[in-house]
């Protein structure tokens, strides 16, 4: 809908097309951002460097959890 508006609004108001084009940017950096969020919710950086028991007591540890995580030792 906004690229639409911009697209008639780029001869006629180009101040208010470029306005338009500023807050799209706006909203594709912050569903950029979002994503990035989830992604890292979703598969944090931890699992992949230190395995499932480094990511369950870091999650535990930033939500303020005690939690005991027993692993073997040869698991990853």
């Amino acid at each position: 809908m906004y690229l639409q508006l911009t697209g008639r609004l780029v001869d006629a108001d180009p101040a208010a097309a470029q306005t338009l084009l500023d807050e799209m940017a706006h909203h594709v950096q912050q569903a950029l951002d979002e994503t990035a969020q989830l992604a890292q919710r979703v598969y944090p950086p931890l699992l992949e460097a230190g395995g499932l028991a480094v990511a369950l007591r870091s999650a535990a540890a930033s939500l303020g959890i005690t939690a005991s995580v027993e692993v073997d030792a040869d698991a990853r």
